[in-house]
């Protein structure tokens, strides 16, 4: 979910996407479609949002006893994407819209949610409760990846004969087969230019 917005009348979760291109969310196969310069790409649906919607309800029923309304979009930030959908596809035209309308779709739902189920108060209460209970995402980059932790060379290299690893002496580093010492050898590891 990249935003959520609360308000005293609904919630709206809004999913961003900054995908040039044509963009065909075809719901017959479920799928998401990019097409650049005479090729068609796959991307994950971003329709996705719907499960966050109701992963958000059933967590705010549970966790803090609150009921409200909660609807979601996904907003295209770039203006030059356009945008189409299968014929099946009644339902993507009303939640994909490009970013600069979102200020209109939030006034639709103000209208068709007018009463104010949650107070300032439950507001903050459950922005607070969202930010202790969120766990961030962890991406285990070796598997992701495919590569073996053989693979990866670690340690510190020795500025002068490109050995690895050196040895941490002192505050210094050393190294066991020329002998440089060098007290800032780890920074080109950390601020590679690569």
């Amino acid at each position: 979910m990249d935003t959520l917005i609360l308000s005293p009348y609904f919630a709206l979760i809004i999913e961003v996407k900054n995908i040039l291109g044509t963009l065909l969310f075809d719901e017959t196969f479920n799928q998401f479609i990019r097409i650049r310069n005479e090729k068609e790409e796959g991307f994950p649906n971003p329709i996705q949002a719907k499960r966050q919607k109701t992963q958000l309800k059933t967590w705010l029923i549970q966790n803090l006893a609150a009921d409200i309304p909660i609807e979601y979009l996904i907003g295209i930030s770039s203006p030059s994407t356009i945008l189409k959908t299968s014929a099946d596809s009644s339902h993507v035209p009303f939640r994909v819209i490009h970013i600069e309308h979102l200020i209109e779709k939030i006034k639709f739902f103000k209208q068709s949610y007018p009463i104010e189920v949650i107070t300032s108060r439950q507001i903050k209460k459950i922005s607070r409760a969202l930010v202790i209970n969120h766990v961030p995402g962890f991406l285990n980059v070796l598997d992701h990846y495919n590569i073996s932790s053989q693979e990866i060379i670690s340690g510190v290299q020795c500025p002068s004969c490109l050995i690895f690893p050196m040895r941490r002496i002192h505050g210094d580093w050393l190294c066991p087969q020329c002998g440089c010492k060098n007290k800032k050898a780890h920074l080109p590891a950390l601020f590679s230019s690569d």
